[in-house]
């Protein structure tokens, strides 16, 4: 029992410090975009946030909690495999299939988050912003089941801290290279979270296994938009009046 209890709480302490230090990060990095943008601009720049933070959630499709939730119904290390690449390889496949539908109408995605297309410059890089967000959740929440604490800091901290460097370093900071930074800072730790896992990842489908990991993620999906929506849609309708 007591041990239960130690490690109880050191996983919460390493949780706790990989959010809260990532959400401080964030509180740095936000007066540096604020001071380096236009009253508009920032506007702008928050709806396409707003964009890839809930197209990042959808199409993840609750298949983090999925594996969360399959991983643990046998020790077998070859269905834990399993178990691990079809979720990885679903959100991959369809995040960056949304992403490539998304590109082939980016006048009608900046009318919808109301964006001037003065500033589509930076959709490319914001419609593939969100498979890498994709991946980085999928893989935070894999870490934590794993207890893998050492990964886990990693992907937490790794896109705040490698999007707070160039910012703070680099002048002067512009709209387009901020969603540039964003961008990369994704990609980097998408691809050192891969490295990190990449022992579970095989080349195999099993239909029966993906469907029933997609009907019990997909009330998760629905959960994250319709909270995200309650405090963020009404700013994509309403910022064409400021």
């Amino acid at each position: 029992m007591i041990a239960w209890v130690k490690n109880l709480f050191k996983d919460s302490l390493i949780y706790g410090i990989g959010f809260g230090v990532s959400r401080f990060l964030q509180v740095l990095v936000l007066p540096i975009i604020a001071r380096s943008l236009s009253l508009s601009e920032y506007g702008y720049y928050s709806n396409y946030v707003i964009f890839y933070t809930i197209a990042g959630g959808v199409f993840l499709l609750g298949m983090d909690n999925s594996v969360a939730r399959f991983f643990f119904d046998s020790q077998d290390k070859l269905y834990h495999k399993k178990v691990f690449s079809i979720g990885l390889f679903c959100v991959l496949f369809v995040s960056f299939f949304v992403a490539i539908i998304f590109s082939f109408f980016p006048s009608a995605l900046l009318k919808i988050i109301s964006v001037p297309l003065a500033y589509s410059g930076a959709l490319p890089f914001v419609l593939f912003t969100f498979p890498m967000l994709v991946l980085n959740n999928f893989f935070l929440n894999w870490f934590k089941w794993r207890r893998e604490r050492f990964f886990f800091l990693i992907n937490a901290i790794g896109t705040v801290a490698l999007l707070l460097i160039p910012l703070a370093v680099i002048k002067p900071v512009g709209f387009l290279f901020i969603f540039k930074t964003i961008f990369f800072s994704q990609l980097i730790v998408a691809i050192v979270s891969i490295a990190l896992s990449i022992k579970y990842i095989r080349f195999f489908f099993d239909r029966s296994l993906f469907i029933s990991m997609l009907k019990y993620g997909f009330p998760w999906m629905l959960v994250f938009f319709l909270g995200l929506s309650r405090s963020y849609l009404d700013r994509f309708f309403l910022t064409h009046y400021l």
